[in-house]
């Protein structure tokens, strides 16, 4: 009897090993499979960044139809074989109708263009100081009739007799040392009294013209720049990404800029271009693509200030690459190796922004654009 209860514990015993035993290999199994699966994704990710390219040729919306459904998928083939790195929006009204983009915003950390990236806007900045200027004389708390000494100080010589109404319209040319610009600091504003400007263009001097329209504004609402383009800009205009770029913090949204370079004979992004040349109330803005758009056309259709004010408003602008057609209006900018279209219709009232951050000549911003406006007029 004792026999054959020890006979049927002996049993269990091995029936427990054995199932442990069976449970331990098909742990390892499932690890193992697991361990190839990550290596061969991880193998995959190599092969498709390798060259510094992502295929992210899909649209992120597509709400077109018919033929123009279609055309959209060759546009962003195009975009795909071509290498062009960067992104696009088209809106009419205020709806998105569709959006894409291709590449990376930043490479390094495997970061794709999305609806928050911003771009530097180059000039765009001195486009949105001008409405900033024309919003505040219909708003009565400037006059054309001004002289600019009033609200930069120290520039009494150079700035002499000089109007407001002459800032805005007449191409003025005005320069100050690179040195100069940088003791100017958008969050201070008592440091905008140190703005040095000189009509004399030499080696080491840069454009000041929209820094002289940044101390404006900020005199006269006696508010930081800062200040002054979160209420003017963010709130006014409702915008989202908006942010100053000091060139010393970098966000996960920047979009990175990328030296031309040939990897295996196609363009590639993997030389990051390293951003010098930010200076105050030039060049030092960051948006998303929406946001230039939405500022864009609210300014132009009357939202920003009265109808009354964009004649003059217009003309500021022609000092820009800017350009105003029976139908329609055309902005572009291009600043380090960024560069910014955005396309308003009139009869249309649709919108397209288009951005890229490498300098690619197999497909460039403008021909990307006039394609992709055609889906929309």
């Amino acid at each position: 009897m004792r026999n054959k209860r020890r006979g049927r514990q002996w049993l269990v015993v091995i029936l427990s090993v054995l199932i442990l035993a069976l449970i331990f290999l098909i742990i390892q199994s499932v690890n193992h499979a697991k361990t190839s699966h990550v290596k061969n994704v991880s193998k995959t990710e190599q092969i498709i960044t390798q060259n510094g390219f992502v295929q992210q040729n899909s649209p992120t919306m597509n709400e077109l139809t018919g033929a123009k459904k279609k055309k959209l998928a060759n546009i962003n083939k195009k975009m795909s074989d071509n290498r062009h790195f960067g992104a696009y929006l088209g809106i009419v009204g205020d709806t998105p109708v569709f959006a894409g983009r291709n590449g990376y915003a930043n490479r390094d950390k495997q970061v794709g263009f999305k609806s928050s990236s911003t771009f530097l806007s180059g000039r765009y900045q001195e486009f949105l100081n001008n409405a900033i200027i024309i919003k505040l004389i219909s708003e009565k708390k400037l006059s054309l009739s001004e002289k600019l000494t009033k609200y930069v100080p120290n520039n009494d010589e150079t700035l002499k007799g000089i109007t407001i109404k002459q800032l805005l319209t007449q191409k003025p040319k005005y320069y100050a040392t690179v040195k100069n610009l940088n003791t100017l600091d958008a969050d201070k504003y008592s440091s905008l009294d140190k703005l040095n400007v000189t009509t004399k263009a030499t080696k080491i001097n840069v454009s000041a013209t929209s820094a002289i329209k940044a101390v404006l504004i900020s005199k006269v609402l006696k508010k930081s720049y800062t200040s002054v383009v979160n209420k003017m800009l963010v709130d006014e205009l409702g915008l989202s990404s908006l942010r100053i770029n000091d060139n010393k913090h970098g966000y996960i949204n920047d979009v990175l800029s990328y030296n031309e370079q040939l990897v295996g004979g196609v363009p590639s992004q993997t030389s990051v271009l390293k951003v010098k040349n930010i200076y105050f109330g030039t060049n030092q803005l960051r948006l998303s693509l929406s946001d230039i758009g939405a500022s864009y056309r609210k300014i132009l259709t009357n939202k920003y200030f009265p109808k009354s004010y964009q004649s003059l408003f217009l003309l500021s602008a022609k000092q820009l690459i800017f350009k105003k057609y029976d139908d329609s209006a055309f902005f572009y900018t291009a600043d380090n190796n960024q560069s910014l279209i955005a396309q308003y219709n009139y009869k249309k009232d649709s919108l397209v922004v288009v951005g890229d951050n490498y300098p690619n000549g197999r497909l460039n911003i403008r021909q990307l654009e006039f394609q992709l406006s055609s889906l929309i007029k």
